[in-house]
């Protein structure tokens, strides 16, 4: 039983270093971009609520769920980054 726990801890210890380092970066860039795209959809919903026109309101509520949606991604991509990181 020694030996099973043994060669499960040299499996863990054989795995890359730069393989976590990596990820977490790829991750971060993927949370700038969903951030970005939050910023881009929120301003975006708020010219469409300062215009006046019959389709306004519509297309704002729905630039306003797209915003919702991103901060989601953009909240599970930053949980996923802290995981990585632990």
């Amino acid at each position: 039983m020694a030996d099973c726990r043994h060669a499960g801890s040299a499996l863990v210890n054989r795995m890359p270093p730069f393989y976590i380092h990596r990820m977490s970066v790829f991750v971060i860039i993927l949370m700038a971009c969903s951030l970005l795209l939050v910023l881009g959809t929120l301003f975006g919903g708020l010219v469409s609520m300062a215009r006046s026109g019959p389709g306004a309101p519509r297309r704002s509520n729905k630039l306003m769920r797209y915003r919702v949606l991103f901060q989601f991604v953009a909240v599970v991509l930053f949980m996923i980054a802290l995981a990585i990181s632990r």
